[in-house]
């Protein structure tokens, strides 16, 4: 098959990398994929430079925006036609609204629509037709997320690379992942991974280590993230809180620092989901070997079996600080069923066996071949 991964966000955000993932999958197994995305601002990170750094040159270069503007959204159109209309690809597999817009507009030349929901939110009500007749098939991150579609629907759960992501191999790699991330070697680590924004319930966080760090003052909570308020939402109210030796902020880590960092936790604390709603940082801790202390929101208790791969919480300090307690025991370690030996191709396989199921079960497959130039309506015209 011939697929086209078109995403109209440049930042490396959540969904991003699964798209990376899912792209390197399918073309292991013999398919062709290529990647639509926009550049990111000078000296920004984003989705083509890591495309790049993997390899991929993305073959479309699209203007960095959001949202669905028609008349702003023409010349990004007018090319993506003109792209689709020579290169023939059977799925257009869009990731954001704007994509969505744009592959619309250029609908007669997509072969097959597929759109990935990927914060496993309800959508908005401007969502609701892009997700229903809007597309052919939707992707989610979830089995629980696709069956709250009335449409055709599937549920594609994340993989992640085990080559980066394992359990540290004894107490000397422990120490260096502590040491990494400047806490004792001997410490009771819980960690965060997470942004941190207002909505991630760092309060609470906070409020359930108080009685933890009391009873044990070896305890550390590492805060794996940035964010432009870290200092006023978690900092300051840790030190507040008499904290502020307990409570770590690394920042933002990337790469083998980052796996290395996980290597160095007792268990990870995930309260809300962010824009990924495959919930990426729980598979790394799966694949890592950590138990994890979840909340009771939409789709994190899909990944952690309460009592045996982890705790689900009630989200208030005394529930958290008590879960956070019993999860640090032996007996308890989170091994997601997704963290096979191969973890990259097992998805690549998933996403090959939707993409098929959607050229047959969804009526597109002879769309997606038949492609008579003459019957096409060109973007200007829609």
């Amino acid at each position: 098959m011939k697929i086209l991964h078109l995403t109209s966000d440049w930042k490396w955000t959540g969904p991003a990398e699964p798209m990376l993932l899912a792209g390197e999958a399918l073309r292991s197994l013999g398919h062709q994929v290529e990647l639509a995305c926009p550049v990111g601002p000078d000296g920004e990170y984003g989705v083509f430079e890591a495309a790049a750094a993997r390899g991929v040159v993305p073959s479309l270069v699209l203007e960095r925006d959001r949202g669905i503007r028609p008349w702003r959204d023409s010349p990004d159109a007018i090319r993506l036609y003109r792209y689709l209309e020579r290169t023939a690809f059977d799925i257009v597999h869009v990731w954001h609204t704007r994509a969505h817009g744009l592959a619309l507009r250029s609908r007669a030349a997509c072969g097959a629509l597929i759109r990935s929901h990927s914060s496993g939110l309800v959508p908005r009500l401007g969502e609701r037709w892009l997700f229903g007749p809007g597309c052919d098939v939707l992707v989610c991150t979830s089995e629980a997320c696709a069956a709250s579609h009335s449409r055709r629907a599937y549920g594609i759960t994340g993989a992640v690379d085990l080559t980066r992501f394992r359990p540290a191999s004894g107490p000397s790699e422990i120490a260096r992942s502590r040491a990494l991330l400047g806490v004792p070697a001997d410490a009771s680590v819980v960690g965060v991974v997470a942004r941190v924004q207002s909505g991630r319930r760092f309060d609470v966080l906070l409020d359930a280590m108080v009685p933890l760090c009391a009873d044990d003052p070896r305890r550390r909570l590492v805060v794996l993230g940035r964010g432009t308020r870290l200092a006023e939402i978690a900092r300051e109210p840790a030190a507040e809180r008499g904290l502020a030796q307990q409570v770590v902020f690394p920042g933002y880590l990337e790469g083998e620092d980052y796996a290395a960092a996980l290597r160095g936790l007792d268990l990870l604390c995930f309260l809300v989901p962010g824009s990924d709603g495959g919930c990426r940082a729980l598979l790394e801790a799966a694949a890592s070997g950590l138990p994890a202390v979840v909340s009771q929101r939409r789709g994190l208790a899909e990944w952690v079996v309460d009592g045996e791969t982890g705790l689900v919480s009630e989200e208030t300090p005394t529930a958290l600080a008590a879960a956070l307690a019993a999860a640090d025991l032996p007996g308890l370690q989170f091994s997601a069923i997704e963290c096979t030996p191969d973890a990259s191709r097992f998805a690549g396989e998933r996403c090959e066996g939707v993409h098929i199921t959607v050229m047959f079960r969804s009526g597109v497959f002879a769309k997606a071949r038949a492609r008579v130039v003459s019957s096409r309506a060109s973007p200007e015209e829609v």
